[in-house]
């Protein structure tokens, strides 16, 4: 099934609203964009940007350290800690012809798993 981000961020944050996961603890989300997508380049960077801020709202607030490596237009990887202990893997990159990732969220009762087929919108 093809999601877009918006669907799934409202998605997952309907599934922690209502706590079907106990508390969000953990997230890795890696996401590889095609390098035909004429948005690729913005892609990468608006992708990641909004996956920090949903984690932001899941975790409860900004996060206590971040790091990041790469690039805003080819590679992004981006690494997070908050002061509660949850923690954050965002891996965002372009290139070749496929188009996909999967989003993990593990929390203290349970976990949220997607599979992203498809461009990353």
């Amino acid at each position: 099934m093809n999601m877009n981000w918006t669907e799934i961020e409202a998605a997952v944050t309907r599934a922690v609203d209502a706590r079907k996961i106990g508390t969000p603890r953990a997230l890795r989300l890696t996401v590889h964009i095609a390098s035909e997508d004429p948005a690729a380049n913005q892609t990468v960077s608006a992708l990641s940007d909004a996956a920090m801020s949903a984690c932001e709202k899941w975790f409860g607030g900004a996060p206590g350290s971040e790091s990041s490596a790469g690039d805003r237009e080819n590679r992004r990887v981006l690494m997070a800690m908050w002061p509660n202990g949850a923690a954050a893997a965002v891996s965002v990159s372009r290139g070749g012809s496929r188009a996909g990732g999967d989003l993990s969220l593990l929390g203290t009762r349970g976990s949220i798993y997607h599979r992203l087929d498809g461009a990353a919108e």
